[in-house]
């Protein structure tokens, strides 16, 4: 297995990589998302109603335009970074290694989590919850505008500071190695 320098420089000397990937590529919908584009989409098509038949200047029309536009473009964000994500298994420890947008690495001590929870598709590819897969109240939590927490992982679910493996190829792998510890 060929470790990338960026994942060397977080392992320790007595460490050894079991296995390692990446989260899967792509755009990807969180559940949120299911109230959040329709709402986006309304919003357009009202104030884009409105321009049209001059009941509102075309300054805030273009404002608010450009703000639904950036909350869009919070998928290609998440695509990459996710692209630039990598998880690591060790004998001692699960690490998160993110290379972008702030290069930022979770690394916890495999002990502290002693019944992962495996969620896996018909492909293979799973995802793979250390702290037990989410609830409906975390969901909401972690998205709620009053929760500082949650920072970027506001509107970008790839930048929550969880330990997850999120949509992992040969899932059921990863935690066979996982029980083996």
């Amino acid at each position: 297995m060929i470790v990338s320098d960026e994942v060397r420089r977080h392992l320790h000397a007595d460490e050894t990589v079991v296995w390692m990937g990446h989260p899967h590529t792509g755009l990807a919908l969180a559940p949120h998302d299911i109230v959040w584009i329709p709402v986006n989409i309304l919003t357009a098509a009202v104030l884009i109603w409105f321009y049209a038949t001059g009941e509102i200047d075309r300054l805030p029309v273009i404002f608010a335009l450009i703000g639904l536009a950036l909350f869009q473009c919070r998928f290609l964000v998440d695509a990459g970074c996710r692209k630039l994500t990598t998880y690591v298994l060790t004998d001692k420890r699960i690490l998160v290694v993110k290379s972008w947008p702030f290069g930022k690495t979770i690394a916890r001590e495999r002990s502290r989590f002693p019944l992962p929870k495996l969620k896996e598709g018909r492909d293979g590819r799973g995802t793979i919850y250390f702290n037990g897969p989410p609830t409906i109240g975390d969901t909401l939590f972690d998205f709620a505008p009053y929760n500082r927490a949650a920072g970027a992982g506001l509107f970008i679910p790839s930048m929550l500071d969880r330990t997850v493996f999120v949509g992992i190829e040969n899932a059921r792998t990863v935690m066979a190695h996982l029980k083996r510890a």
